[in-house]
């Protein structure tokens, strides 16, 4: 509440669809009610808290042009005049509030007739998901529709942010930037940014569109493209997701990933994700998801041609010397097979990799937890109200290429088991049994290290 020591006026628009009210109440006085031109068209002028009143018109008048809703228009300001022609002309602090929305400015002309407010300096625009801040505006009070001039704009929900020489909310799905750039870093480390001519962003089709647009690193331009579409909420659209910016690994320069979606199909989808490090050259990943009625399947792959800084640290550190090709895989599949086969259902969790470092130095997309050894098993399940039976195939690759051979785990190569529990003739009966056979390269091992065999 504004203190009632200052000078302003308080005014409300109740709109309708075929009558409508002003309301002007002043919380100074008569001092104040004199910047107020008397005119039928200002339908009622309240008393005053001290006591003053203005002449009033009639209770009811058509009002051209009202909304078919019925939503208040709230207006506050230091000194409002009522001029010629249905318009208001609002000086000093002026606070417009329709619904969700809010907008704020030192100056305000608006005419009744078309009811858009025009707006002039320190303008604040805001509303459930955007925030806007702009020299001069134009905005429909029926139904938000909002030009705003050398804007700066943000996203108060995916924290995309940003300038531009004009933005146009054109209705609530749809607002377009010109000549403007916008990018998700926070304002303290802005790595990335797009600029474009023009940017449209269409929340009903979950995309954005850009022309013209350069893809910037800090401040210096490293990329052109005439057209591209981008995402803007959680739907799938084949296009560019945001990239990557940061420090390379080496310790030599800058890191970048740009990541592409490809939706495929409604089951079916793909993300591309090349990335440049610095010292080590293009690393590129392809991940693919499939769904099934029995399946869910996730398949990435990465692969790079030739790491020089590989090769360096190898020669370095172990006098060892690499062509410097490195790769990963990683597979996870469920299954869940009823209806088809009730009580069935499994996994497939399999990784590999080149190196013992590949985890650490290159991977993104890949489905492995980094540990000294990577777990790889398929496992299957029948289950029944009484009874289960399942099956493991279990291995490992090993990572520590320093650990001896006879410390490295033993492999199943099955393990079954069967589980039991009933009751039979007034008892409980419970029965557990398993079989396993352990195996492992029996190579560079002696002794009782080559053992291997089944247990019951």
């Amino acid at each position: 509440m504004r203190s009632l020591s200052r000078q302003f006026c308080f005014l409300t628009f109740c709109l309708s669809s075929m009558t409508g009210t002003v309301a002007a109440q002043t919380e100074s006085g008569a001092a104040q009610t004199k910047t107020m031109s008397p005119s039928p068209e200002l339908l009622h002028c309240q008393q005053g808290p001290s006591g003053a009143s203005s002449p009033a018109a009639p209770a009811e008048t058509n009002v051209a042009n009202t909304p078919v809703n019925d939503e208040e228009v709230t207006i506050f300001a230091n000194e409002v005049s009522y001029r010629e022609n249905k318009h208001l002309e609002l000086k000093g602090q002026v606070d417009i509030k329709r619904g969700a929305y809010q907008a704020q400015s030192n100056y305000a002309a608006i005419n009744q007739d078309t009811h858009v407010a025009q707006l002039e300096g320190d303008i604040l625009i805001e509303g459930p998901e955007l925030q806007l801040k702009g020299e001069t505006a134009n905005l429909n009070m029926l139904n938000n529709q909002t030009v705003v001039n050398e804007v700066e704009f943000r996203n108060i929900q995916t924290g995309m942010r940003g300038s531009a020489r004009q933005l146009e909310r054109e209705n609530n799905d749809k607002l377009h930037i010109r000549e403007g750039s916008f990018t998700t870093c926070p304002p303290e480390q802005e790595s990335w940014s797009f600029r474009a001519s023009e940017i449209t962003l269409d929340k009903e089709q979950g995309f954005g569109t850009a022309r013209h647009t350069r893809f910037n690193i800090l401040d210096t331009p490293v990329l052109y493209v005439p057209w591209f579409t981008f995402p803007i909420d959680e739907r799938r659209k084949s296009g560019f997701l945001y990239p990557t910016v940061g420090s390379a690994n080496t310790g030599k320069g800058i890191f970048i990933s740009t990541p592409y979606y490809f939706n495929i199909a409604p089951q079916f989808d793909a993300t591309l994700t090349p990335s440049f490090i610095q010292g080590r050259g293009l690393h590129n990943e392809l991940e693919l998801r499939h769904l099934s009625p029995i399946s869910d399947s996730t398949l990435a792959v990465g692969y790079l041609d030739k790491d020089n800084y590989f090769q360096e640290e190898l020669f370095r550190e172990k006098a060892r010397r690499d062509n410097g090709q490195r790769w990963g895989l990683s597979l996870k599949q469920s299954y869940n097979f009823s209806p088809q086969a009730s009580g069935w259902h499994g996994l497939i969790d399999y990784g590999v990799v080149s190196d013992q470092d590949y985890l650490e130095d290159l991977n993104q997309g890949l489905q492995i937890t980094k540990q000294d050894n990577i777990d790889r098993r398929a496992f299957f399940e029948l289950a029944e109200e009484h009874w289960r039976f399942n099956a493991l195939l279990q291995d490992y690759q090993h990572l520590d290429e320093t650990l001896a051979p006879e410390k490295r785990g033993y492999q199943r190569l099955p393990e079954l088991s069967f589980e039991l529990s009933d009751h039979l003739a007034g008892l409980q009966l419970n029965w557990q049994s398993q079989y396993v056979y352990f195996y492992r390269d029996t190579e560079n091992l002696s002794g009782l290290d080559r053992s291997r065999g089944s247990r019951l």
